[in-house]
């Protein structure tokens, strides 16, 4: 059960290489965008004085900025091949979080059937919103209401689940590493029905 540790340290550098990838990006881009304005005014002044241009100077000038042209273009397209290789890097190491999760997801049912739809559940219960009382409240007042004279103020309805304690909230960076605890506390009373119960997962 150490997909998850031997997951974490594949992937320690990719954040740095995504960076590393980011920053060659920019520096195109930036590239990019100076000789483009470089370029437009070298155009406008070229259609300024083509008229006072000898035919061979003006030929000349036209070859160099279409020649500038096609450079500024290889440059772009460069940095939108860039931009497809991290995609490219991001999705393969997203199909083998899937892979690495579905191993681990057949190696819990083989011990415990049924427990990883109760971590699930589990976790999706802790990590869902909690609304509190006053927000319940407030659902059923209105902002401007009117007491006429000689009537009582009209009260305002509390709903029947306002009493009800929250649900507690976890943190999702830990919801793995206190679900299992959790989880083998509950199955310790059925220890001869179920086999050894799974170890903590420990986050780095």
């Amino acid at each position: 059960m150490l997909y998850l540790e031997d997951y974490l340290e594949m992937i320690e550098h990719l954040p740095q290489e995504l960076r590393d990838r980011f920053t060659e990006m920019r520096e195109l881009d930036l590239q990019v965008q100076n000789t483009m304005d470089s370029l437009e005014k070298r155009v406008r002044f070229f259609f300024m004085n083509a008229k006072k241009m000898k035919q061979a100077d003006k030929d000349m000038e036209y070859e160099a900025i279409r020649k500038n042209y096609y450079k500024t273009l290889e440059d772009a397209d460069e940095k939108v091949q860039l931009a497809n290789q991290m995609y490219d890097l991001v999705s393969r190491y997203l199909r083998r979080l899937d892979q690495e999760s579905h191993k681990f997801k057949l190696e819990l049912e083989a011990d415990h059937i049924g427990i990883t739809e109760l971590l699930e559940k589990r976790s999706y219960d802790m990590d869902a919103p909690v609304i509190n009382s006053s927000q319940k409240e407030n659902r059923y007042s209105f902002p401007n209401q009117r007491v006429s004279h000689g009537e009582p103020p009209i009260k305002k309805r509390r709903d029947s689940s306002a009493s009800i304690e929250p649900k507690r909230k976890l943190n999702t960076t830990g919801s793995v590493e206190r679900v299992l605890p959790d989880l083998r506390m509950a199955l310790s009373g059925h220890a001869g029905m179920i086999g050894p119960t799974p170890p903590v997962l420990r986050l780095p």
